[in-house]
């Protein structure tokens, strides 16, 4: 286990950082400041779609570990489709509350590849989390 796992807070606070991070750069783009940065940021990552795919991806990873106090007392599998379900809606809320700024267009391409990155983002912590517990609960041994 992780010395992360163990406290729990840090993945909220990190969870936290990152969604205001995120906010904080569409806000930006939306009013037309750090444009270049931000065009520059995207260039960096393989552009625009790919942007969309990696933060995505990321942002689900950080809700999902960071999502563990708040769903205390249901399943994983209830609480993964949540999150999923949750992000999946904000994506395409964020995309379609464009229609409303100057400075930003509406693209679908960039919902698909946001949508993508959840489920990629998803996958992967259903892969390096839910695994290691069947791992650890089949072969009888804790890797603590």
């Amino acid at each position: 286990m992780l010395s992360s796992d163990r406290h729990p807070k840090v993945w909220v606070f990190a969870f936290l950082f990152y969604g205001t991070l995120l906010s904080g750069m569409s806000l930006c783009k939306s009013l037309g400041v750090y444009e270049p940065e931000l065009k520059d940021l995207a260039r960096l990552m393989g552009g625009d779609k790919w942007m969309h795919f990696f933060f995505s991806a990321g942002l689900s990873v950080l809700t999902l570990k960071a999502s563990h106090s708040c769903f205390a007392n249901c399943s994983e599998v209830f609480r993964i489709f949540v999150i999923v379900f949750l992000l999946l809606v904000i994506l395409s809320v964020e995309e379609f509350l464009q229609l409303f700024s100057n400075n930003r267009a509406v693209d679908i391409r960039d919902v698909f590849f946001g949508m993508s990155g959840v489920l990629s983002g998803t996958g992967l912590y259903t892969l390096t989390n839910i695994g290691n517990k069947r791992v650890r609960f089949s072969s009888g041994t804790d890797f603590d």
